[in-house]
């Protein structure tokens, strides 16, 4: 039996080996493939940097768990550009999982130096979905008057000043969509819109096309989709993360899925000449 002969019988188990080999290499060590960045991420990236440190910038966590494996890159990556930039962040949630996805989002930070209520803030969920949004963008206290971990706002150093929507200098949605509070319909209509404020969707890939005409129409700042824009993401910020990692183990697990389809179809090719003779 010749090589050919064997490709057409190869054990399915192989190939899945082949497969699960191909993932985890990249995910234990990144290969850095290289990648073009979208006019749309470099489009964050940019009006971020252009920002001065010390800036106040919010960030909302409106995904749960289930959706981590695709926005918590994203999450990552815009956390690293804003505390890169001395920013001072504060996070909240239009849905109920979201504060604890923040907390799990923020607390490798403080192992870096970063502290809690001076440079960084979990305001927790706020209820109401657009109509609470709506009452927080005008007055933040009349919906959230305690933090996350239970502390009066009034009592937190970094709420010195910051009263309503137009104190920050950006905002962001990380955004996983229909069946939230805060869909990012919602965050447009009462942010950018209402009071013409900086506003970035991050959204998970299959919503993005959807929310493009936002873009076009100059009602949000920047739009970053899915996880190929958490590793452009983090390329422009030279600090190649799981965003790019992922990245990595689908092109690997695209390479081997390619070399079998090619490898049969030269099998069936080179051995079809003798199955119309008879002799396979």
């Amino acid at each position: 039996m010749n090589f050919w002969t064997k490709m057409q019988g190869v054990d399915a188990r192989i190939i899945y080996i082949f497969m699960v080999v191909a993932i985890a290499i990249p995910l234990v060590k990144p290969i850095g493939l290289p990648m073009s960045i979208m006019p749309t991420t470099l489009q964050v990236f940019e009006f971020i940097e252009k920002l001065p440190s010390g800036s106040k910038v919010y960030i909302s966590f409106d995904y749960g768990p289930g959706q981590g494996p695709e926005l918590n890159p994203m999450s990552t990556a815009v956390l690293n550009h804003f505390f890169k930039k001395g920013f001072k962040v504060y996070a909240m949630a239009s849905i109920t999982e979201g504060p604890m996805v923040a907390q799990s989002m923020l607390a490798p930070f403080e192992t870096q130096g970063k502290v809690y209520g001076k440079d960084f803030i979990n305001l927790g969920f706020f209820a109401g979905g657009e109509a609470g949004l709506a009452a927080l963008c005008q007055d933040i206290r009349k919906v959230i008057s305690r933090d996350f971990k239970g502390t009066p706002l009034d009592q937190i150093e970094m709420m010195k000043d910051v009263n309503k929507i137009t104190d920050f200098a950006l905002g962001v949605t990380v955004n996983s969509g229909p069946g939230g509070y805060g869909t990012p319909e919602v965050w447009v209509r009462q942010v950018p819109i209402v009071y013409n404020t900086p506003f970035v969707l991050a959204l998970n890939a299959v919503m993005t096309p959807s929310s493009l005409p936002f873009l076009q129409a100059k009602q949000i700042t920047g739009l970053l989709g899915g996880l190929r824009a958490a590793a452009e993401y983090e390329l422009c910020l030279k600090q190649p993360g799981m965003g790019a990692a992922l990245m990595d183990a689908q092109s690997a697990a695209h390479v081997v899925m390619i070399g079998f389809i090619i490898l049969g179809n030269i099998a069936y090719f080179s051995l079809r000449p003798k199955r119309r003779s008879g002799g396979v």
